[in-house]
């Protein structure tokens, strides 16, 4: 009969064991499986940051693609900003290069007394107007672009366009910028005369008059309207058929295109028309 009982409660204990061990271990599991839970709940939290992290990646990427970010250097490297340009009536008399039918548009903002657009007009003009314009493939319009109060700039633009009442805008243009140390109020007359075929007293009675003191105040407040800042700004744009021909202000047109600021290479903007181009 003792030996029952022991046996009986060896029996009772092994089981009251075992039902404390495998009480334990279910909580373990218990406990693991929350555990695996929130693990899972962590592992997709930190899936949807990573993809919500690469979608902002890619959205600045975006963003610089699209030249939100402006960098005022001069060198060729720099981001090339996307930008709509809004014609209006204001260009209709500015000197141009090229054919109204053109597919691309290239409208410059200058000051002919600015060693950076000189360094334009002497170089990188010749060379798109041989590669481009030449060719049909884009019309090129000169806007001037300076302050009113600058007198050496407002002298540069004027001598061109009452040179361009003659008929001449284009060879004053080259001789102001290879010879733009003759400037100064003393040596306007030795300017003048270095331009071919001019009618030296018609131009110097034009220039008195400063008659277009408000096509550069038109000029000056469009090209900072449209984004321009120092000289030059080039405005490469797609489709050129409107040009020359009035705006209806009540709904402007709108051309699209890029915005590349100071006097870059050749190869940089020869690669934004050709862009526009294809």
């Amino acid at each position: 009969m003792k030996k029952i009982s022991v046996f009986l409660a060896i029996s009772i204990l092994l089981n009251l064991t075992l039902f404390i061990s495998l009480k334990k271990t279910g909580s373990e599991l218990e406990n693991y499986k929350i555990q695996s839970d929130i693990l899972a709940k962590n592992k997709k939290k930190l899936i949807e940051s990573k993809d919500q992290i690469i979608n902002n990646l890619n959205q600045n990427v975006t963003s610089l693609e699209e030249g939100l970010i402006e960098c005022e250097g001069g060198d060729s490297n720099r981001p090339i900003r996307k930008i709509k340009y809004e014609m209006n009536n204001s260009m209709l008399d500015d000197p141009y290069l090229g054919s109204m039918d053109a597919p691309v548009l290239l409208v410059a903002f200058g000051d002919l007394a600015s060693a950076s657009s000189r360094l334009f007009a002497k170089d990188t003009l010749n060379k798109i107007k041989q590669s481009y314009i030449d060719n049909n493939k884009v019309r090129f319009i000169y806007r001037d672009f300076f302050s009113l109060d600058k007198g050496v700039s407002f002298r540069a633009a004027n001598i061109a366009n009452c040179a361009g009442e003659q008929g001449m805008y284009w060879q004053a243009f080259q001789t102001i910028i290879s010879n733009g140390d003759l400037l100064d109020e003393d040596n306007l007359k030795t300017l003048i005369s270095r331009i071919d075929n001019i009618d030296d007293d018609k131009i110097e009675k034009c220039i008195q008059k400063n008659r277009y003191k408000n096509e550069f105040e038109d000029d000056l407040n469009d090209g900072l309207r449209q984004g321009a800042k120092g000289a030059p700004n080039f405005f490469i744009l797609k489709g050129s058929s409107a040009v020359g021909q009035p705006v209806d202000n009540s709904a402007p047109n709108i051309l699209k295109g890029v915005l590349i600021r100071g006097a870059q290479p050749f190869e940089v903007i020869s690669g934004e028309i050709d862009k526009l181009l294809n």
